[in-house]
């Protein structure tokens, strides 16, 4: 029982930071309803998560996901600033990227493939094209060339 509440209390906090956030309100009904609707959503995606996780989902995974907010923000002003330059005149040039990624025939083998292609085309920069089964690789367009991999390695190896 404590684990679950360890995991549903700040999820509630922040959802209810977030409704009162959107709604811009510190009016009593505003944050009462914020507090309800948090609560309701924050029961339901943690009993979610304890529950109805996809075949073959890796726990292991999710923790990339504060890493792609983070990518998302970051890669947002990169664009910016591409969309900048280019309304400027300077020329934008983006690359596909060709990086090495172990197939498999198993469930989670096709979760991975999925969380893969989720999270890396989830940032603003970064899309998958696909997966070459044959040579053991997936390709990856960057919108703007950057120097780090647009997604993590070790998601690239079973």
């Amino acid at each position: 029982m404590l684990p679950a509440m360890v995991a549903w209390v700040p999820r509630w906090l922040g959802l209810w930071a977030l409704w009162i956030a959107v709604t811009g309100s510190l009016a009593g009904p505003d944050v009462v309803t914020g507090a309800v609707v948090a609560a309701a959503v924050a029961v339901l995606s943690t009993w979610a998560v304890n529950h109805i996780a996809p075949p073959g989902l890796q726990r292991r995974w999710l923790h990339h996901l504060p890493t792609v907010a983070w990518t998302c923000v970051t890669d947002t002003v990169v664009l910016t600033r591409v969309l900048v330059s280019r309304l400027c005149g300077r020329p934008v040039s983006g690359r596909f990227v060709e990086l090495s990624f172990e197939h498999g025939d198993a469930p989670s083998d096709a979760a991975r493939r999925a969380f893969v292609t989720v999270t890396t085309s989830a940032m603003p920069n970064t899309y998958v094209v696909g997966f070459d089964r044959r040579r053991g690789t997936i390709v990856v367009h960057e919108l703007h060339a950057t120097d780090d991999p647009p997604i993590a390695e070790e998601l690239t190896t079973s």
